[in-house]
């Protein structure tokens, strides 16, 4: 048996929905998109 090492990257992307933007008494017409990013590493011996 041996060593296993594994990674994982993953981006992502949402725009606000028109709800968002302007339904609601929260809604926000200056709202940007979000951006994400996640990564994970893993090793199993």
């Amino acid at each position: 048996m041996g060593w296993t090492v594994k990674a994982n990257l993953s981006k992502g992307y949402r725009n606000p929905s028109f709800k968002d933007l302007y339904l609601y008494k929260m809604a926000n017409p200056d709202l940007l998109p979000e951006k994400m990013m996640n990564y994970e590493v893993s090793i199993c011996f």
